[in-house]
């Protein structure tokens, strides 16, 4: 695991500590109860303070970073940068560490007591601690070499300093002050969690250190999400066409990682020691024959059809009940094991259709005779868009016979923000790309020539939450 303080770079930067450390309690000591920019503030003031346009307004951009709506979106870049670069290390240090520098900063405050403008209390900055802390950090996870990471926090920290100075909010050496308490704590809080992280992958305590790196991965993913959904919200979306391209490229490469557990393979690490894996197909029957008797659906169950067969979970149940299964995926690999685990459990023969997501309509043509019953589980989550879903439901329309039943399952939208479609960066957050409001799914359903007969709402299993499953049947 990449160390959130590389070696190398250790000597430098507890030199840089030691430096920022004694230089903000020097500066805290002098300037200690005072009011007024004289000696070097008084000078600096006059060379750093640039009024007017576009002077004030870069500076104001700049401040904004320090301010709490503006801290929390770099915080969310920041986080998603850990997790695309898989530095869970670097993500816990620069949380502490912005939380440590920022508490002190802010408690140092009342305690070296000095004001600008008579009644605002500005020894050290915050702003700036805060812009370091999160560059320092940032710059030990990114670089390899100490005068390119001291570059970086320097500019950042002069930056930050320039526009606080700017606009008035504090003078010179109190961005000093908190570029200090900065440097003095990054390297402290790395080498911690490097050592705390070190110390727990030992064979002794390997559950605890993995629960403390599952849950910094959560962390980065849940930032990670929040901050694709922020990007959807204000138009940033990807064309329905360019994620059905990630998606098609995601499915074609087994190799990923959790590509087995996404496909639902019966060796992959989420089913690995445990019965789930057939336990899912059985619960998916159990609901289907239930949803028949509800339907009124008695014919035989000649042809069965699954969109997404995916590792067989749901075909070794449904198989052995037709006399011919067919399974629908986009990787021959999956459609191969698929067939092979039903092989397992009947001689129900088995016909693997093949379609690349830009053209699922392409299965009619593969499927020559009409079906009788048409399933599809956890899948409409994966599709690149809702309108995608359209696509899918009267494509199954067309697969089945008059009065054919469908088992739809959707992951619903209960109506908040974070539960939307996603829009974009499919291999991120594949899981989450597409929702639908429960009325909305029953609707479209009925726009496509269904009949809905009933819902059944799963809020959450042991895979994910909030799934519907939807009781067709073709008018």
């Amino acid at each position: 695991m990449k160390p959130a303080l590389p070696p190398v770079l250790r000597p430098a930067a507890f030199v840089l500590a030691v430096v920022g450390g004694l230089g903000a309690l020097v500066l805290g000591l002098v300037y200690a109860g005072t009011s007024g920019a004289t000696g070097p503030d008084a000078t600096l003031v006059d060379a750093l303070a640039w009024s007017g346009d576009p002077w004030w307004t870069i500076a104001t951009v700049i401040d904004f970073v320090g301010e709490p709506v503006g801290a929390i979106v770099t915080m969310v870049v920041f986080l998603v940068w850990c997790r695309f670069s898989r530095r869970p290390r670097t993500a816990v240090t620069g949380v502490v560490a912005v939380l440590i520098t920022v508490g002190l900063t802010s408690g140092l405050k009342p305690v070296t007591g000095r004001y600008i403008h008579g009644e605002f209390l500005a020894y050290p900055s915050g702003h700036t601690g805060f812009a370091v802390a999160l560059t320092f950090t940032a710059a030990f996870g990114a670089l390899r070499r100490g005068p390119a990471s001291v570059l970086l926090v320097v500019c950042a920290g002069a930056a930050m300093g320039w526009a606080e100075v700017t606009m008035g909010a504090h003078y010179p050496t109190d961005t000093l002050g908190g570029l200090g308490v900065a440097l003095a704590v990054v390297p402290v809080t790395a080498l911690l969690v490097d050592v705390v992280a070190t110390r727990y992958s030992s064979s002794t305590a390997k559950g605890t250190a993995m629960s403390l790196i599952d849950t910094a991965k959560k962390i980065a993913a849940r930032a990670e999400d929040l901050g694709q959904r922020a990007l959807a919200t204000v138009g940033a979306k990807q064309s329905e066409s360019a994620i059905s391209a990630d998606a098609q490229g995601y499915w074609n490469s087994p190799g990923e990682k959790r590509w087995k557990d996404n496909s639902h393979w019966r060796e992959s690490d989420t089913f690995d020691g445990n019965d789930l894996w057939a336990e899912i197909g059985k619960r998916h029957l159990d609901m289907f024959e239930g949803g028949a008797r509800l339907a009124g659906f008695d014919r035989p169950w000649n042809r069965v059809i699954e969109w997404g067969c995916g590792g067989g979970a749901n075909a070794i149940h449904f198989a052995p009940r037709a006399r011919e299964f067919i399974g629908v995926d986009i990787s021959a690999e999956t459609l191969a094991e698929c067939e092979k685990q039903v092989a397992k459990v009947c001689d129900t023969p088995f016909q693997a259709v093949e379609i690349d997501v830009a053209n699922p309509e392409a299965a009619l043509s593969a499927v020559t005779e009409p079906c009788d019953v048409y399933v599809s589980f956890y899948v409409f989550e994966l599709i690149p868009t809702p309108e995608y879903g359209e696509r899918l439901l009267r494509i199954a329309r067309e697969l089945l016979v008059p009065g054919g039943l469908a088992l739809i399952q959707v992951k619903y939208d209960p109506g908040t923000w974070r539960t939307r479609p996603r829009r974009r960066s499919y291999r991120s957050g594949l899981a989450a790309m597409t929702t639908y409001r429960v009325d909305a799914f029953w609707q479209l359903a009925e726009r496509c020539g269904f009949t809905p007969h009933a819902i059944q709402l799963v809020p959450k299993n042991e895979l994910d939450e909030r799934y519907a499953y939807f009781f067709l049947t073709k008018s």
